[in-house]
Protein backbone atom coordinates (compact mmCIF):
# COMPACT_ATOMS: atom_id res chain seq x y z
CA UNK A 1 0.00 0.00 0.00
CA UNK A 2 0.91 3.67 -0.65
CA UNK A 3 0.15 7.42 0.26
CA UNK A 4 -1.01 9.36 -2.30
CA UNK A 5 -1.36 12.92 -1.46
CA UNK A 6 -3.52 15.52 -2.58
CA UNK A 7 -3.75 19.51 -3.31
CA UNK A 8 -6.50 20.25 -5.20
CA UNK A 9 -9.35 22.78 -6.33
CA UNK A 10 -11.74 24.71 -8.96
CA UNK A 11 -13.19 28.08 -9.76
CA UNK A 12 -16.72 28.96 -9.08
CA UNK A 13 -18.31 29.29 -12.68
CA UNK A 14 -20.45 31.89 -11.38
CA UNK A 15 -17.78 33.76 -9.54
CA UNK A 16 -14.42 32.77 -10.26
CA UNK A 17 -13.86 32.00 -6.79
CA UNK A 18 -10.92 30.00 -6.02
CA UNK A 19 -12.65 26.83 -4.63
CA UNK A 20 -10.22 24.31 -2.59
CA UNK A 21 -11.52 20.17 -2.88
CA UNK A 22 -9.91 19.27 0.64
CA UNK A 23 -12.41 16.49 0.66
CA UNK A 24 -14.67 13.49 -1.45
CA UNK A 25 -17.49 14.90 -1.47
CA UNK A 26 -20.34 15.29 -3.54
CA UNK A 27 -20.71 19.34 -3.19
CA UNK A 28 -19.56 22.37 -2.16
CA UNK A 29 -20.51 25.75 -1.05
CA UNK A 30 -18.72 28.27 -2.71
CA UNK A 31 -17.63 30.95 -0.01
CA UNK A 32 -17.38 33.42 -2.80
CA UNK A 33 -20.91 33.84 -3.62
CA UNK A 34 -22.75 31.21 -1.54
CA UNK A 35 -23.58 28.68 -4.85
CA UNK A 36 -23.72 24.71 -4.34
CA UNK A 37 -21.21 23.49 -6.88
CA UNK A 38 -22.26 19.52 -7.67
CA UNK A 39 -18.92 17.39 -7.88
CA UNK A 40 -20.12 14.40 -9.90
CA UNK A 41 -18.03 11.54 -10.46
CA UNK A 42 -16.89 12.55 -13.43
CA UNK A 43 -15.41 15.62 -12.13
CA UNK A 44 -13.31 13.75 -9.46
CA UNK A 45 -12.38 11.54 -11.72
CA UNK A 46 -10.70 14.67 -13.95
CA UNK A 47 -9.02 14.84 -10.07
CA UNK A 48 -7.84 11.92 -8.55
CA UNK A 49 -7.38 9.42 -12.25
CA UNK A 50 -4.20 10.15 -12.83
CA UNK A 51 -3.05 10.14 -9.63
CA UNK A 52 -3.68 7.00 -9.02
CA UNK A 53 -2.39 5.50 -12.64
CA UNK A 54 0.63 7.65 -12.11
CA UNK A 55 1.38 7.94 -8.12
CA UNK A 56 2.57 3.77 -7.94
CA UNK A 57 5.53 4.97 -10.80
CA UNK A 58 6.93 7.69 -8.46
CA UNK A 59 9.52 7.64 -6.17
CA UNK A 60 8.49 8.71 -2.68
CA UNK A 61 8.32 12.39 -2.19
CA UNK A 62 7.92 12.54 -5.76
CA UNK A 63 4.84 14.96 -7.50
CA UNK A 64 3.54 16.10 -10.56
CA UNK A 65 0.81 19.44 -11.08
CA UNK A 66 -1.38 19.93 -13.71
CA UNK A 67 -3.87 22.56 -14.91
CA UNK A 68 -7.09 21.31 -16.70
CA UNK A 69 -10.10 22.91 -18.46
CA UNK A 70 -13.27 21.79 -18.40
CA UNK A 71 -16.73 21.67 -17.18
CA UNK A 72 -14.57 23.65 -13.93
CA UNK A 73 -11.00 25.07 -13.94
CA UNK A 74 -8.99 22.73 -12.40
CA UNK A 75 -5.94 22.92 -10.14
CA UNK A 76 -4.29 19.43 -9.41
CA UNK A 77 -1.15 18.53 -7.27
CA UNK A 78 -0.34 14.84 -6.22
CA UNK A 79 2.44 12.78 -5.00
CA UNK A 80 3.34 9.84 -3.86
CA UNK A 81 3.78 10.50 0.00
CA UNK A 82 3.25 8.65 3.31
CA UNK A 83 0.02 9.53 4.63
CA UNK A 84 1.22 12.32 7.66
CA UNK A 85 -0.68 13.76 10.60
CA UNK A 86 -2.30 16.98 10.03
CA UNK A 87 0.18 20.09 10.42
CA UNK A 88 2.86 18.26 10.67
CA UNK A 89 5.84 15.73 8.67
CA UNK A 90 5.01 13.11 11.08
CA UNK A 91 3.90 9.51 9.18
CA UNK A 92 1.01 7.76 10.51
CA UNK A 93 1.86 4.00 10.64
CA UNK A 94 -0.29 2.37 8.40
CA UNK A 95 -1.52 -0.72 10.30
CA UNK A 96 -2.79 1.25 13.07
CA UNK A 97 -4.04 3.85 10.59
CA UNK A 98 -6.40 0.56 9.53
CA UNK A 99 -7.23 0.11 12.71
CA UNK A 100 -8.70 3.40 13.61
CA UNK A 101 -10.43 3.53 10.56
CA UNK A 102 -14.08 3.19 11.96
CA UNK A 103 -13.05 5.55 14.83
CA UNK A 104 -12.47 8.33 12.42
CA UNK A 105 -9.52 9.75 13.53
CA UNK A 106 -6.02 9.09 14.60
CA UNK A 107 -4.13 11.11 17.82
CA UNK A 108 -0.61 12.28 17.06
CA UNK A 109 1.52 10.45 19.33
CA UNK A 110 3.21 13.55 20.94
CA UNK A 111 0.89 16.25 20.68
CA UNK A 112 -3.05 13.82 20.87
CA UNK A 113 -4.44 16.10 18.10
CA UNK A 114 -6.63 14.54 15.96
CA UNK A 115 -5.99 13.58 11.92
CA UNK A 116 -9.39 12.64 10.57
CA UNK A 117 -9.37 9.29 8.67
CA UNK A 118 -12.32 7.36 7.15
CA UNK A 119 -12.97 4.37 4.76
CA UNK A 120 -13.51 5.10 1.03
CA UNK A 121 -17.06 6.03 0.63
CA UNK A 122 -18.99 3.20 -1.33
CA UNK A 123 -20.30 5.53 -3.99
CA UNK A 124 -16.87 5.74 -5.10
CA UNK A 125 -15.80 2.41 -4.62
CA UNK A 126 -16.14 1.28 -8.39
CA UNK A 127 -14.90 4.44 -10.00
CA UNK A 128 -11.34 4.31 -7.70
CA UNK A 129 -10.16 0.51 -6.79
CA UNK A 130 -7.89 0.38 -4.29
CA UNK A 131 -8.05 3.41 -2.89
CA UNK A 132 -9.06 1.73 1.07
CA UNK A 133 -8.84 5.17 2.72
CA UNK A 134 -9.14 8.82 3.21
CA UNK A 135 -6.84 11.11 5.60
CA UNK A 136 -6.35 14.64 6.39
CA UNK A 137 -9.34 15.60 4.86
CA UNK A 138 -10.93 19.15 5.97
CA UNK A 139 -13.85 18.21 8.46
CA UNK A 140 -15.43 21.37 7.38
CA UNK A 141 -15.77 20.47 3.74
CA UNK A 142 -17.51 16.83 5.12
CA UNK A 143 -21.05 16.16 4.81
CA UNK A 144 -22.82 16.20 8.76
CA UNK A 145 -26.50 15.86 7.07
CA UNK A 146 -27.27 14.59 3.31
CA UNK A 147 -27.71 18.00 2.14
CA UNK A 148 -23.71 18.80 3.59
CA UNK A 149 -23.05 21.55 6.30
CA UNK A 150 -24.56 24.38 5.93
CA UNK A 151 -22.32 27.69 5.15
CA UNK A 152 -20.11 28.67 8.23
CA UNK A 153 -18.80 31.92 8.63
CA UNK A 154 -15.69 33.08 10.45
CA UNK A 155 -17.57 35.44 13.46
CA UNK A 156 -19.29 33.94 16.49
CA UNK A 157 -22.34 35.63 16.11
CA UNK A 158 -24.29 37.97 14.14
CA UNK A 159 -22.92 41.81 12.95
CA UNK A 160 -24.67 45.23 12.30
CA UNK A 161 -24.66 45.91 8.92
CA UNK A 162 -26.59 49.57 7.23
CA UNK A 163 -29.25 49.31 5.20
CA UNK A 164 -28.05 51.15 1.93
CA UNK A 165 -31.30 52.35 1.40
CA UNK A 166 -32.33 54.01 4.37
CA UNK A 167 -29.35 54.28 7.13
CA UNK A 168 -31.63 51.46 8.90
CA UNK A 169 -29.14 48.49 11.13
CA UNK A 170 -29.29 45.32 9.68
CA UNK A 171 -28.63 42.21 11.82
CA UNK A 172 -26.73 39.59 9.23
CA UNK A 173 -25.44 36.07 10.32
CA UNK A 174 -23.64 35.54 6.89
CA UNK A 175 -25.97 32.36 6.18
CA UNK A 176 -27.05 34.23 2.88
CA UNK A 177 -25.39 37.00 0.78
CA UNK A 178 -28.56 39.16 0.59
CA UNK A 179 -30.93 40.30 3.60
CA UNK A 180 -34.32 41.69 3.84
CA UNK A 181 -34.41 45.02 5.53
CA UNK A 182 -37.01 45.27 8.02
CA UNK A 183 -37.60 48.92 7.84
CA UNK A 184 -37.81 49.50 4.25
CA UNK A 185 -37.88 46.50 3.20
CA UNK A 186 -35.69 46.30 0.32
CA UNK A 187 -33.62 43.19 -0.38
CA UNK A 188 -29.71 44.11 0.49
CA UNK A 189 -26.64 42.23 -1.33
CA UNK A 190 -23.62 42.32 1.10
CA UNK A 191 -20.64 43.43 -0.09
CA UNK A 192 -17.44 41.74 -0.83
CA UNK A 193 -15.86 42.92 2.05
CA UNK A 194 -18.21 42.08 4.35
CA UNK A 195 -18.93 38.98 2.95
CA UNK A 196 -15.25 37.62 2.90
CA UNK A 197 -14.89 39.03 6.82
CA UNK A 198 -17.95 36.43 7.10
CA UNK A 199 -15.82 33.98 5.26
CA UNK A 200 -12.28 34.17 4.41
CA UNK A 201 -11.42 32.69 1.81
CA UNK A 202 -10.38 29.00 2.56
CA UNK A 203 -6.70 27.35 1.76
CA UNK A 204 -5.87 24.58 0.01
CA UNK A 205 -5.42 21.44 2.71
CA UNK A 206 -2.86 18.20 1.55
CA UNK A 207 -4.94 15.23 1.95
CA UNK A 208 -4.28 11.92 1.21
CA UNK A 209 -5.23 8.75 -0.10
CA UNK A 210 -4.61 5.20 1.28
CA UNK A 211 -4.08 3.07 -2.06
CA UNK A 212 -3.76 -0.75 -2.65
CA UNK A 213 -1.92 -1.18 -5.80
CA UNK A 214 -2.15 -4.36 -6.29
CA UNK A 215 -5.91 -5.92 -6.56
CA UNK A 216 -7.38 -9.58 -6.68
CA UNK A 217 -10.91 -10.51 -7.16
CA UNK A 218 -12.68 -13.37 -6.92
CA UNK A 219 -15.62 -14.74 -9.75
CA UNK A 220 -18.07 -12.66 -8.30
CA UNK A 221 -15.77 -9.25 -8.59
CA UNK A 222 -15.26 -8.79 -5.03
CA UNK A 223 -12.08 -7.94 -3.88
CA UNK A 224 -9.39 -10.40 -1.85
CA UNK A 225 -6.33 -10.11 -0.49
CA UNK A 226 -3.25 -9.79 -2.21
CA UNK A 227 -1.82 -13.22 -1.78
CA UNK A 228 -4.41 -14.94 0.46
CA UNK A 229 -2.25 -14.43 3.67
CA UNK A 230 -3.53 -13.42 7.05
CA UNK A 231 -1.22 -11.38 8.45
CA UNK A 232 0.07 -12.25 11.92
CA UNK A 233 0.02 -9.47 14.86
CA UNK A 234 3.33 -7.51 14.80
CA UNK A 235 5.80 -7.54 17.67
CA UNK A 236 7.63 -3.95 18.42
CA UNK A 237 10.72 -5.28 15.83
CA UNK A 238 8.05 -6.70 13.78
CA UNK A 239 6.47 -3.36 13.13
CA UNK A 240 9.84 -1.31 13.14
CA UNK A 241 11.07 -3.48 10.29
CA UNK A 242 7.82 -3.54 8.74
CA UNK A 243 8.10 0.35 9.15
CA UNK A 244 11.08 0.63 7.53
CA UNK A 245 10.73 -1.78 4.89
CA UNK A 246 8.30 0.06 3.68
CA UNK A 247 10.26 2.98 3.00
CA UNK A 248 13.03 1.18 1.07
CA UNK A 249 12.91 2.05 -2.76
CA UNK A 250 10.95 -0.51 -4.60
CA UNK A 251 12.79 -3.84 -5.83
CA UNK A 252 13.51 -4.02 -9.84
CA UNK A 253 11.65 -6.61 -11.47
CA UNK A 254 15.10 -8.71 -11.92
CA UNK A 255 15.20 -8.79 -7.71
CA UNK A 256 11.50 -9.28 -7.49
CA UNK A 257 11.30 -12.60 -4.67
CA UNK A 258 8.09 -14.61 -3.14
CA UNK A 259 4.60 -12.47 -2.29
CA UNK A 260 5.96 -9.34 -3.85
CA UNK A 261 3.66 -6.20 -4.03
CA UNK A 262 5.14 -3.53 -6.08
CA UNK A 263 8.20 -2.99 -8.60
CA UNK A 264 9.78 -0.25 -10.35
CA UNK A 265 9.32 -1.21 -13.50
CA UNK A 266 6.22 0.08 -15.15
CA UNK A 267 7.04 -2.01 -18.93
CA UNK A 268 5.30 -5.27 -17.01
CA UNK A 269 2.72 -7.11 -18.97
CA UNK A 270 0.24 -9.74 -17.35
CA UNK A 271 -1.22 -13.28 -17.58
CA UNK A 272 -2.86 -15.65 -15.40
CA UNK A 273 -2.40 -19.75 -15.92
CA UNK A 274 -5.31 -21.54 -15.52
CA UNK A 275 -4.75 -22.85 -11.98
CA UNK A 276 -4.33 -18.98 -10.97
CA UNK A 277 -0.32 -19.15 -11.28
CA UNK A 278 0.35 -15.26 -11.94
CA UNK A 279 2.86 -14.59 -15.44
CA UNK A 280 4.67 -11.40 -15.46
CA UNK A 281 6.90 -10.39 -18.77
CA UNK A 282 9.34 -7.58 -18.46
CA UNK A 283 11.65 -6.86 -21.93
CA UNK A 284 13.05 -9.90 -21.85
CA UNK A 285 12.71 -11.44 -18.17
CA UNK A 286 9.39 -13.71 -17.67
CA UNK A 287 8.88 -14.22 -13.97
CA UNK A 288 6.33 -16.70 -12.61
CA UNK A 289 4.41 -16.82 -9.12
CA UNK A 290 1.92 -19.68 -7.86
CA UNK A 291 -1.34 -18.94 -7.15
CA UNK A 292 -0.15 -17.83 -3.02
CA UNK A 293 2.49 -15.16 -4.84
CA UNK A 294 5.62 -17.90 -4.19
CA UNK A 295 8.23 -17.25 -6.82
CA UNK A 296 8.45 -20.23 -9.31
CA UNK A 297 11.25 -19.12 -11.96
CA UNK A 298 12.41 -15.92 -13.47
CA UNK A 299 13.56 -16.85 -16.65
CA UNK A 300 16.18 -14.73 -19.25
CA UNK A 301 14.77 -15.18 -22.70
CA UNK A 302 16.77 -15.24 -25.46
CA UNK A 303 16.13 -12.28 -27.30
CA UNK A 304 16.84 -9.09 -27.59
CA UNK A 305 12.72 -7.73 -26.46
CA UNK A 306 9.20 -9.02 -26.73
CA UNK A 307 6.04 -7.66 -27.43
CA UNK A 308 2.49 -8.74 -26.23
CA UNK A 309 1.34 -10.75 -23.10
CA UNK A 310 2.65 -14.08 -22.84
CA UNK A 311 0.06 -16.95 -22.87
CA UNK A 312 0.17 -20.17 -21.24
CA UNK A 313 -2.04 -23.55 -21.64
CA UNK A 314 -3.10 -25.86 -19.54
CA UNK A 315 0.38 -27.40 -18.27
CA UNK A 316 1.74 -24.35 -17.56
CA UNK A 317 3.84 -24.21 -20.31
CA UNK A 318 4.28 -19.95 -21.09
CA UNK A 319 4.74 -18.68 -24.60
CA UNK A 320 6.25 -15.17 -25.65
CA UNK A 321 6.24 -13.55 -28.95
CA UNK A 322 10.07 -12.36 -28.68
CA UNK A 323 11.99 -10.37 -31.47
CA UNK A 324 15.53 -11.64 -32.20
CA UNK A 325 18.56 -10.56 -33.96
CA UNK A 326 18.01 -10.06 -38.46
CA UNK A 327 14.49 -9.72 -37.62
CA UNK A 328 14.09 -13.14 -36.02
CA UNK A 329 10.34 -13.04 -35.19
CA UNK A 330 9.75 -16.71 -33.17
CA UNK A 331 7.85 -17.98 -30.47
CA UNK A 332 9.58 -18.76 -27.70
CA UNK A 333 8.12 -21.48 -25.11
CA UNK A 334 9.42 -22.00 -21.28
CA UNK A 335 9.00 -25.13 -19.63
CA UNK A 336 6.68 -24.95 -16.72
CA UNK A 337 9.46 -24.76 -13.90
CA UNK A 338 11.42 -22.28 -15.90
CA UNK A 339 14.45 -24.41 -16.58
CA UNK A 340 13.88 -24.66 -20.47
CA UNK A 341 13.72 -22.70 -23.09
CA UNK A 342 12.67 -23.42 -26.74
CA UNK A 343 11.17 -22.40 -30.06
CA UNK A 344 7.67 -23.45 -30.38
CA UNK A 345 7.34 -21.60 -33.56
CA UNK A 346 9.85 -20.77 -35.70
CA UNK A 347 10.12 -17.96 -38.03
CA UNK A 348 10.34 -17.85 -41.53
CA UNK A 349 13.64 -17.47 -41.44
CA UNK A 350 14.20 -20.26 -40.21
CA UNK A 351 11.37 -21.99 -42.15
CA UNK A 352 8.37 -21.42 -39.93
CA UNK A 353 5.60 -19.47 -40.34
CA UNK A 354 5.91 -16.47 -38.01
CA UNK A 355 7.15 -13.29 -40.56
CA UNK A 356 5.57 -10.56 -37.94
CA UNK A 357 3.97 -10.03 -35.12
CA UNK A 358 3.21 -8.03 -32.40
CA UNK A 359 0.16 -10.09 -30.22
CA UNK A 360 0.26 -13.28 -29.33
CA UNK A 361 -2.94 -15.39 -28.65
CA UNK A 362 -3.06 -19.51 -27.90
CA UNK A 363 -6.67 -21.35 -28.39
CA UNK A 364 -7.91 -24.00 -26.25
CA UNK A 365 -6.95 -26.41 -28.87
CA UNK A 366 -3.11 -25.24 -29.11
CA UNK A 367 -3.53 -22.76 -32.09
CA UNK A 368 -1.40 -19.42 -31.85
CA UNK A 369 -2.74 -16.78 -33.34
CA UNK A 370 -0.47 -13.19 -34.24
CA UNK A 371 -1.82 -10.12 -35.05
CA UNK A 372 1.13 -7.64 -36.63
CA UNK A 373 1.23 -4.28 -38.24
CA UNK A 374 -1.50 -3.15 -41.08
CA UNK A 375 -3.79 -6.29 -39.73
CA UNK A 376 -1.01 -9.28 -40.59
CA UNK A 377 -2.93 -12.27 -39.25
CA UNK A 378 -1.01 -15.23 -38.73
CA UNK A 379 -2.05 -18.98 -37.76
CA UNK A 380 -0.12 -21.80 -36.82
CA UNK A 381 -0.57 -24.72 -35.14
CA UNK A 382 0.98 -25.15 -31.57
CA UNK A 383 3.82 -27.29 -30.79
CA UNK A 384 3.38 -28.08 -26.97
CA UNK A 385 5.98 -30.25 -24.91
CA UNK A 386 2.45 -32.35 -24.12
CA UNK A 387 1.27 -32.20 -28.39
CA UNK A 388 -2.39 -32.03 -28.63
CA UNK A 389 -4.67 -33.56 -31.42
CA UNK A 390 -5.83 -31.45 -34.19
CA UNK A 391 -5.35 -30.75 -38.05
CA UNK A 392 -1.68 -31.12 -39.58
CA UNK A 393 0.80 -28.17 -38.84
CA UNK A 394 0.17 -25.20 -41.38
CA UNK A 395 0.21 -21.22 -41.55
CA UNK A 396 -2.01 -18.82 -43.45
CA UNK A 397 -1.63 -15.05 -44.20
CA UNK A 398 -4.47 -12.86 -44.25
CA UNK A 399 -4.71 -8.94 -45.52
Amino acid sequence: MIGICIEAGITCPSCESYVPLNALVPSLRCSGCGKDLELSLDVWKTVLEDSLKQAPFLEEGEGSSSTIFGSYNYKVLYGRLAPRYDDTKDDIDIDMLLEKLDEGRVLHPGSGAPTGVRRMPEQYHEAFMGVLALIGEDPSQLPGTPEGLPLETALSGPIAFQCPSCAGSLIVDGASRSADCRFCQTQVHLPDDLWFRLHPVKKEKRWFLLFDEFQRFDLEGNLLSLWGRTEEKQGFWGRMKMWFGSRRRAPHFSDTSDYPVRTRDSDIRLAIGQDGSVYMLSYTMLLRLDCSGKKVYLAELPCNYTTGRPVVNASGEAFVLSHGDHDRIEVLSVSPDGTTVSVAVASTLDGGPVEDGEILALSPEGRFSLLGYCGKWTDAENRLSSPCEGPSTQAATQP
